[in-house]
C-alpha cells in the first residue's frame, strides 16, 4: 500500500512506536469469558500495511517475548519440530526427555540429522535480524493470552542450539534488558548450563525459580556456578537479581557461588533468593546497599539476635535506607527477624512477609505477639500496605488470638492485604471485625487462618456486612465463621434489600472450618452470601462436607444463571505443547 502523500508518513519512529505498543496492549473479553488479544494480531497487519510502518510495528511485536524458544520460528522448519501431548492422563511421574545435544544438527554429527546439511549464515540471518529488538523474555506476560501459560514448554535443546553459535562475548540478545524464566520440572538438570547465551551487557533484570518442584535438586550445582560467573562478567550493572535454587541440604557450590555473585553487584535494586540461607556477611553487604528497594532472604539458622547486635550499636551508619518491600524467613525463631526488622531505617516500607518455619519447638505466643508489636511500632508504620504473618504458635498451652491482639492492627489505615497464619484458635468478635471494616476501607485480601481443628467462632455470617458496606475492593476474605443461619437476626434472614449500596467484587470466601452445617440448608446459605457479594464465584471450607461442596457446584451456579451473571470458565484444557530443536515430528502419546 502506497500512501507517499499521507500525513500519517510525516509522523516521528518515536512516536510510531508508541502508537505500537499502544496497540500491543489491546484485549477483551470474549463472550466465553476468554481473553482476545486483539493487538497480537492486528500488528503483523500493520506491519504490511505500508513500509514506513514496518519496523515500528515489528519492534513493538518483538519487544517483548514470552519465552527463549519463540525464536525457533526464525530458523528453517526442518530445524525444530513440535509434538502436541495430552497430559491429561498422565501420571505424576511422567517427564518429557530433554535432548540436549541436538545442537549437533549444525554440524551434522548427530546420528538422527546426518543427512541434514548444517545451518548457513544466510539462514541464521533472521535471528539476526529480529532479536535485536527484543527488550524482555519473561513467563506470564500479561501481554499473551493466557491459554499459552503452562501449556507450552521449550526444551533446552533450543538453548543448546543457540549456545553452539552464540556466547556471552557475542550475544544473541545484546539488548535484552529483563529475563524472567523458570525451568520445567524435567529440564533442571542442564538447563542452566546453557542459560548464559541469554545474557548481554545491557541485562538489568534477572528471575528464575527452580525450586517449584520437589526435584529442585536435581540442578547441576556446577552448571548453575558457571552460569552465575558468566552473570557477573555479562552483566556488572545487574539491578534486580532474583534466582531461587536448591533445597536442603543445601550444595556449599551453590552457596559460594551465590554470595560471590550479590558482592559483585554494586547497584542491587531487588534481591530475591528464597529459601537459600544468607550468611552475616552477606546480610552486612545487602544492609548497605543505598539503592536496596526489594529483599526477600532467609538468614542462617545459625544467626541469632546477639549476633545482629551490630545494626544498632554503629551511629554513622544507616542500614537497609531505602526497602519497600521485606520478606524474611528463619526456621529456628522470629527473634532475628525482629531484630532486623526493628532496624530498617527506610520510611518507605509498605510491604511485610514474615515466615518463621519451626522443624522441632513451636514458637511462644508471647514472641509472635512481640514480633507484631516491632511491625506495628516502626516509624512509618501507618504507611504499611501488605503485611504477611506465618508463625507457629505453640498450642500447648492455653493460647488464642482475641480481639486484644487483632484491634491495634486498626491503625493500618492503608492496609490492603493482611495474612496472619498462627495456628491457634481464633477467637475474635464481630465487634472487631467491624471496626476492621472502617479502619481498613483499601483492603482486597485479609486472610485469618485459624487453629485447623478449631470448630466453634465467635462471629456468623454477619460479620462480613461491614466489609460489603464498607470495603469496596475486596477479592478474598478468609475468616472463621459459623454458617448457621439460626445464629442470624430474623431481619437478615428474610431480607437483605438494600443492605448494601454498592456491588462488592468479592469473588472468593474462606470460611475455615464449622461442623453445625448439617441441618442448614445450602440454598439460603448461598442466597444470603450471593446477596451480600454478587460476584461470589465459590467458598472454601476446611471441613470436608458435601454442605460447602453443594453450594459451590449446584447453590451458586443456579442462583447466579437466575440472576443473569455469567461466570467465569477456565481457559484452555490441560493441553501441553514441547517444542525441541532436530527431532522428528511423534505421534501423540496416550496414557
Amino acid at each position: 500500500m502506497r500512501v507517499p502523500n499521507s500525513p500519517i508518513c510525516s509522523l516521528p519512529p518515536g512516536l510510531l512506536r508508541l502508537l505500537g505498543d499502544a496497540l500491543l496492549g489491546i484485549q477483551e473479553w470474549t463472550a466465553d469469558e476468554k481473553i482476545d488479544s486483539i493487538g497480537l494480531r492486528t500488528l503483523p497487519v500493520l506491519a504490511r500495511t505500508a513500509h514506513f510502518l514496518c519496523e515500528p510495528a515489528l519492534d513493538a511485536l518483538w519487544d517483548t517475548l514470552p519465552d527463549f524458544g519463540v525464536s525457533v520460528y526464525l530458523l528453517p522448519r526442518d530445524a525444530w519440530d513440535m509434538e502436541t501431548v495430552d497430559v491429561s492422563r498422565a501420571p505424576q511421574s511422567f517427564h518429557y526427555v530433554a535432548r540436549q545435544n541436538l545442537y549437533c544438527i549444525y554440524s551434522g554429527s548427530h546420528p538422527s540429522s546426518v543427512h541434514d546439511p548444517p545451518l548457513t549464515d544466510e539462514e541464521f540471518g533472521r535471528l539476526a535480524y529480529y532479536t535485536p529488538r527484543v527488550k524482555r523474555v519473561q513467563e506470564l506476560c500479561s501481554l499473551f493470552p493466557s491459554r499459552f501459560h503452562g501449556y507450552i514448554t521449550f526444551e533446552t535443546s533450543i538453548l543448546a542450539a543457540l549456545a553452539s553459535r552464540w556466547s556471552t562475548s557475542q550475544p544473541l540478545f545484546h539488548n535484552l534488558r529483563v529475563v524472567r524464566l523458570n525451568p520445567a520440572h524435567d529440564q533442571y538438570k542442564v538447563y542452566y548450563r546453557y542459560f548464559h547465551v541469554l545474557f548481554g551487557a545491557q541485562l538489568r533484570h534477572i528471575s528464575s525459580d527452580a525450586t517449584a518442584f520437589s526435584n529442585s535438586k536435581d540442578v547441576k550445582p556446577e552448571y548453575y556456578r558457571q552460569m552465575l560467573m558468566r552473570l557477573q562478567e555479562t552483566a556488572p550493572l545487574l539491578t534486580r537479581f532474583e534466582l531461587k535454587v536448591d533445597a536442603e541440604p543445601y550444595s556449599p557450590i551453590i552457596h559460594s557461588a551465590m554470595y560471590s555473585a550479590i558482592y559483585s553487584f554494586k547497584h542491587l535494586v531487588s534481591v530475591r533468593t528464597g529459601a537459600l540461607p544468607m550468611d552475616m556477611p552477606t546480610i552486612r553487604y545487602l544492609a548497605a546497599l543505598p539503592h536496596l528497594e526489594i529483599m526477600e532472604i532467609r538468614p542462617a539458622d545459625s544467626i541469632s539476635p546477639r549476633d545482629l547486635h551490630w545494626l544498632g550499636t554503629t551511629r554513622l551508619a544507616v542500614h537497609f535506607p531505602n526497602p519497600r518491600e521485606v520478606h524474611l524467613q528463619h526456621h529456628v525463631a522470629p527473634d532475628p527477624l525482629a531484630t532486623i526488622l526493628l532496624h530498617i531505617h527506610s520510611a518507605r516500607l509498605e510491604t511485610i512477609h514474615i515466615t518463621a518455619v519451626t522443624q522441632d519447638t513451636p514458637i511462644p505466643m508471647g514472641h509472635a505477639l512481640q514480633l507484631l508489636s516491632v511491625v506495628l511500632s516502626r516509624n512509618g508504620s501507618a504507611i504499611i500496605k501488605q503485611l504477611h504473618l506465618t508463625i507457629p504458635v505453640d498450642r500447648t498451652s492455653d493460647v488464642a488470638m482475641i480481639d486484644q491482639h487483632f484491634e491495634p492492627l486498626d491503625r493500618l489505615g492503608h492496609l490492603t492485604h493482611l495474612r496472619l497464619q498462627f495456628h491457634c484458635p481464633v477467637i475474635v468478635t464481630e465487634a472487631a471485625l467491624a471496626r476492621a471494616a472502617e479502619a481498613w476501607p483499601n483492603i482486597r485480601e485479609l486472610t485469618i487462618y485459624p487453629y485447623f481443628y478449631q470448630t466453634e467462632s465467635l462471629v456468623t455470617h454477619g460479620c462480613l456486612i461491614p466489609f460489603a458496606q464498607k470495603c469496596p475492593h475486596p477479592n478474598l476474605l478468609g475468616l472463621p465463621v459459623d454458617a448457621r443461619m439460626s445464629l442470624l437476626p430474623a431481619d437478615l434472614r428474610q431480607s437483605r434489600a438494600g443492605l448494601a449500596d454498592m456491588i462488592c467484587p468479592l469473588e472468593r470466601l474462606e470460611v475455615g472450618m464449622s461442623e453445625s452445617l448439617f441441618s442448614e440448608p445450602p440454598m439460603e446459605v448461598a442466597t444470603f452470601l450471593l446477596d451480600i457479594f454478587p460476584r461470589l464465584e465459590g467458598v472454601a471450607s476446611q471441613y470436608p462436607h458435601m454442605f460447602w461442596k453443594t453450594v459451590n457446584m449446584d447453590c451458586i451456579p443456579y442462583l447466579a444463571q437466575q440472576r443473569g451473571r455469567e461466570r467465569r470458565r477456565s481457559l484452555d484444557g490441560p493441553v501441553r505443547k514441547s517444542w525441541r530443536i532436530g527431532g522428528r515430528r511423534r505421534k501423540r502419546q496416550q496414557y
